[in-house]
């Protein structure tokens, strides 16, 4: 009797274990994958591998997917399609899967309108697609799908009054929402490569988007972002004066691009500023004193009417073209310094000279150049009184020449160059004439480094990289060095 009982136990075991394997097989077969995105486009799903994405393109259309770095081990894909015809772009993640994919077609067909309307009618089976708000001025239709655990989903983009989707695209937001937080600066890549929009990033995305802006147009210096001035100490030997015997034909004030009462100030101040020196104004600028004349370029110059403050860029184009030359020559033992100069000039109400300040601007450099001057009064807040200077300085090594682009502030009595923030650069290397360029945001800072995230621009669209850069005891951001980092 006990054998039968325990023969009839393990027979019930072994049917009900087949019961349970053939419900798995049968859920699995015709009951939703949680792990996959109910959103199909052909063969294709938000979250694959992209290795099983890139060969049932192949098979499909002999061809492989085209790739780049936007970040460090994330992939952005392209694929031209053969059926319908369009492209495919592909954001792959570190992990090697499908972020996000957007189908691009090259026209609005017949068959891909019918193909538009068969993929929303199988995504509304999912979830009932949601249309953006919209205004009745706006062009572009969107309709929205998420599936019910919100981790998976899917848009199309319509231009009115066609039926006709222009972007379709699949999105795994769990992994986008990962993604975005890799690096300081992931948010702003996917943003500005369309792999994210901006409200799907946004919490995120503040900080570097406000750092752009003061970049491009505004105010970039923050305590945050402040980094000390190197000291003045000359590294490199001044380069050579080009002096000429000045012509009688200079031309007369009224040739020159400045007002007679810009002129007669400046006449006045370079007198005062270069002991021995007159300025010479007529169809070119020339600074003359008993050895010949050099000619000059001034600009730009900011004025504070109130103040009776004139603030003007003072630059030596024959300098800088030897600077130039010995810089592309790629022997740094040759190298020559050319600093550009701020002159800050008070003008007294009975029209005669105050004082006069003559400020080197990155005299560390080989060459530097002053873009913006802006004076800022002192405000109801207590900040006092300063100047504000967008510069860039040219470097140089045997493997490379670059610039970097920096915001000044120019403050204290006597006035000079305090703290800068560095803004963007530009690189060329020595032999493979490759060139880089991009801007800079500092993501962190601690007493020993300063961390840099980039964005660079491509043909293909936008990427960034993260360095880290040692800076000195007092805090100097060193430029060679950073330079050097970015190489």
């Amino acid at each position: 009797m006990r054998r039968l009982f325990g023969s009839l136990r393990l027979r019930h075991l072994v049917v009900a274990a087949v019961l349970l394997l053939a419900a798995a097989w049968t859920g699995t077969r015709y009951g939703p994958d949680l792990t996959k995105s109910p959103f199909v486009l052909w063969d294709f799903r938000a979250g694959m591998r992209f290795k099983a994405l890139d060969d049932v393109a192949f098979r499909q259309t002999r061809r492989r997917f085209f790739c780049h770095e936007p970040m460090e081990r994330t992939r952005l894909c392209e694929l031209r399609t053969t059926g319908i015809h369009g492209f495919i772009n592909v954001f792959v993640d570190r992990a090697g899967r499908v972020v996000r994919l957007q189908f691009y077609p090259d026209s609005e067909s017949p068959r891909m309108r019918e193909e538009g309307r068969r993929l929303a009618a199988t995504w509304n089976k999912v979830r009932e697609g949601v249309a953006d708000e919209r205004g009745p001025r706006d062009p572009i239709i969107k309709t929205r799908w998420t599936s019910p655990d919100d981790r998976w989903g899917a848009l199309m983009r319509y231009a009115r009054p066609e039926k006709t989707p222009f972007d379709i695209q699949l999105i795994d937001r769990g992994r986008m929402a990962s993604a975005a937080k890799t690096s300081a600066m992931a948010p702003t890549i996917l943003v500005l490569n369309a792999v994210a929009e901006s409200t799907d990033v946004l919490p995120l995305l503040d900080d570097v988007t406000y750092a752009l802006k003061s970049i491009q147009s505004g105010r970039a210096m923050d305590a945050s972002y402040e980094t000390p001035v190197p000291a003045s100490e000359v590294l490199l030997p001044a380069c050579e004066r080009v002096r000429l015997q000045l012509g009688t034909k200079t031309g007369s004030a009224h040739d020159s691009l400045f007002a007679p009462a810009t002129i007669s100030l400046l006449e006045g101040a370079l007198a005062k500023a270069y002991r021995g020196s007159r300025l010479v104004v007529g169809e070119s600028a020339w600074l003359v004193d008993s050895s010949g004349a050099e000619r000059v370029r001034f600009g730009p110059i900011a004025v504070e009417a109130a103040a009776g403050i004139v603030a003007v860029a003072v630059q030596y184009p024959s300098r800088s073209s030897i600077a130039a030359v010995r810089l592309r020559g790629g022997r740094p033992g040759a190298f020559c310094r050319v600093p550009a100069e701020l002159l800050i000039v008070q003008s007294l109400p009975n029209g005669e000279l105050g004082y006069v300040h003559r400020i080197p601007i990155a005299e560390e450099a080989v060459a530097s150049h002053i873009s913006r001057i802006q004076i800022v009064p002192k405000s109801a807040t207590g900040e006092p009184a300063h100047i504000r200077i967008r510069y860039s300085t040219t470097h140089g090594t045997f493997r490379w020449m670059g610039s970097l682009d920096w915001e000044g502030v120019i403050a204290g009595d006597p006035p000079r160059l305090r703290s800068r923030v560095p803004l963007g650069f530009e690189q060329i290397a020595e032999q493979a004439s490759s060139r880089k360029a991009g801007t800079l945001i500092i993501t962190a800072r601690s007493e020993r480094s300063i961390s840099l995230g980039t964005v660079e621009r491509h043909d293909w669209g936008f990427a960034t990289r993260a360095i880290s850069v040692p800076v000195a005891p007092n805090g100097v951001l060193d430029a060679v060095r950073m330079l050097d980092r970015l190489f």
